[in-house]
């Protein structure tokens, strides 16, 4: 092939990374219902004094006792736990571990592990046992409305940067610092060029699947609130049941 040239195809892999099929819609939307269903069993399931190691193993069994063999999950992994008031928080890690939960712990997941014929479920949750303090009440409070302003900048037309402008207007209004590194949210797989952070400029089109996902750290917790959203000829459809207003509860 003595007159082939070499062409960067690159741009057309990676719209056609981000646009996405039905089929790969439906089974990432089944994919995010299994995801929020096992979240609501951790304060169904949970109670001060059961292990880390416990708790995912009766996650485990509830889901499986759920869902049938197309799905997954995996119990392990992208856990966070704070806890101020007796200094031995487990921060976000991947190891199964015997920490005991207790009174004042504020507990994170940053994915459900639910994943449909190998379609992730990504969206996290909050919660906290036992009543939680107005700080972490009101963290709770801004990165929902965090997550939902930039729910409302996902439509035809708009930038991955607008739906990140949207989460850094609340953010100033609330009082929190600038951010410096680091995206709120991001496309299905990771992929396509969907990235939710300043310098992404990709515009969103119908058939696109993006997160909104602010994040936040303190001493007193992590606060991960991500759903899913399809773009659509008008604007967008969730593919999961939204974060919850108020922080969940799980009874001491």
């Amino acid at each position: 092939m003595p007159n082939a040239r070499l062409v960067d195809g690159s741009a057309v892999i990676r719209h056609l990374m981000s646009v996405h099929t039905p089929e790969e819609i439906r089974r990432t939307r089944l994919a995010c219902r299994a995801g929020t269903w096992i979240h609501d069993q951790v304060p169904r399931i949970l109670r001060p004094g059961m292990t880390e190691r416990e708790l995912f193993a009766r996650l485990s069994e509830a889901f499986h006792t759920r869902f049938g063999p197309e799905y997954e999950y995996h119990p392990e992994g992208a856990w966070d736990v704070r806890n101020p008031r007796t200094g031995d928080s487990s921060f976000f890690h991947a190891a199964v571990t015997d920490r005991t939960f207790k009174s004042g712990d504020l507990i994170c997941r940053s994915t459900s592990g639910a994943s449909y014929r190998g379609y992730p479920g990504d969206v996290d949750r909050v919660w906290h046992l036992g009543p939680a303090p107005d700080v972490v009440r009101r963290w709770y409070s801004v990165a929902w409305e965090c997550n939902r302003a930039m729910a409302e900048a996902i439509k035809p037309g708009n930038c991955c940067s607008d739906v990140y402008a949207a989460c850094a207007r609340v953010e100033a209004k609330s009082g929190f610092p600038e951010r410096l590194v680091g995206r709120v949210g991001h496309g299905l797989r990771n992929t396509g060029g969907l990235s939710v952070f300043p310098g992404c400029h990709t515009v969103l089109e119908p058939g696109m699947i993006i997160s909104v996902e602010p994040m936040f750290g303190a001493e007193h917790g992590w606060y991960d609130l991500e759903d899913q959203y399809l773009v659509t000829e008008t604007g967008r459809e969730a593919l999961n049941e939204l974060a919850p207003e108020d922080l969940p509860i799980i009874p001491e």
